[in-house]
């Protein structure tokens, strides 16, 4: 239902001619302008010139999309006329993201699910690349290292990541090849 247009270029020594071809999506032209001609000095002055000429010439198109198969297309599609420039505008659908959040501390595996009792806060030592993770003892609990993205940081040493979601700072990563997934309050 596209058409693309292609501009052929005949020009000679002392002219610029340009002809401009509308072809469909498989390639058979559909329709060919008359030839934009340009005796301009300056070539590029001259080509946009010849171009606009052969525009020009176009004023007779009347093209109407016919699909092969009738069956599948609605009136109001065979009603549609190509007006020049073509524009068209595809609808997409804007599915929102879901993001799972394991609730309160959990380790999980494919089998079993061990819920814990309460949220840990911990505070944020700032080092250069990131932040140290401390409890109220005070033991490092996590290094995690700053990404380009906002509130997610890397896990330095595990193999995970922390992010924020809502108010909680979840930590995912993998221990003896479970994936463990805790929640923890920041104190910044």
């Amino acid at each position: 239902m596209a058409l693309t247009a292609n501009v052929s270029d005949k020009s000679s020594m002392f002219s610029v001619k340009n002809i401009i071809e509308l072809k469909d999506c498989f390639g058979t032209i559909i329709y060919t302008s008359k030839e934009g001609k340009s005796k301009e000095k300056d070539y590029k002055k001259a080509y946009h010139e010849a171009i606009r000429n052969a525009y020009a010439t176009m004023g007779d198109l009347e093209y109407k999309y016919q699909p092969k198969n009738e069956i599948d297309v609605k009136e109001e599609n065979l009603k549609t006329e190509v007006t020049l420039p073509i524009k068209k505008v595809i609808p997409v659908e804007i599915i929102p993201e879901v993001k799972e959040v394991a609730q309160k501390d959990e380790v999980i595996s494919k089998n079993n699910k061990i819920p814990s009792s309460t949220v840990e806060t911990l505070y944020a030592q700032e080092k250069s690349n990131g932040f140290q993770l401390v409890n109220t003892i005070p033991a490092i609990i996590f290094q995690v290292l700053k990404t380009k993205v906002k509130d997610v940081f890397i896990i330095k040493d595990k193999n995970g990541i922390m992010y924020k979601s809502d108010h909680i700072w979840v930590a995912e990563y993998y221990e003896n090849g479970k994936l463990v997934v805790k929640n923890y309050n920041l104190k910044f």
